[in-house]
């Protein structure tokens, strides 16, 4: 018997409304950082700030395309990387803070130097993904959270 797939479009990576007053702490932080690495001496700390304020105003002005994922016999696909099913440990499933039937999944990649893949659960019933996910990998019940690095991010807006 052959499987079905599971696909739906997904954000490239989350991108969140910034207000004025989000640019004006951001600028003040900079300018304070900058003054810091020319005092110190550690220049290269200051080609770093630079660079994270660039790419975080670039990137606040850019479209986020959306990219489509997939969940297959084979693995997972996103966009045009595929992760077979044995590069996972576990998944996860959290529901959004404050969002009435939103949830998220969470696939636990085992090298720890990638990030785990934490993506909006889309055109499906949440039992349904996690029906299909559960034949290929165990459920991790410690993980009741979304991966602090993506709070940290939704918290800063970055």
């Amino acid at each position: 018997m052959e499987e079905k797939e599971l696909k739906w479009k997904v954000p490239e990576y989350p991108q969140y409304a910034r207000g004025r007053n989000w640019y004006i702490i951001a600028a003040i932080l900079g300018i304070l950082l900058l003054a810091y690495s020319v005092i110190t001496g550690n220049f290269l700390f200051a080609v770093i700030v630079i660079l994270a304020v660039l790419i975080s105003v670039l990137s606040s002005h850019n479209k986020v395309e959306d990219v489509e994922f997939k969940l297959f016999q084979d693995g997972v696909k996103m966009d045009n990387i595929l992760y077979p099913w044995d590069k996972f440990q576990a998944y996860w499933i959290v529901k959004e803070e404050d969002k009435e039937n939103h949830y998220n999944l969470g696939l636990d990649l085992k090298n720890v130097l990638k990030t785990d893949l934490y993506v909006p659960i889309k055109n499906y019933d949440v039992k349904e993904v996690e029906e299909f996910v559960a034949r290929h990998l165990k459920n991790n019940p410690d993980r009741k959270e979304e991966p602090l690095s993506y709070l940290i991010g939704r918290k800063l807006k970055i």
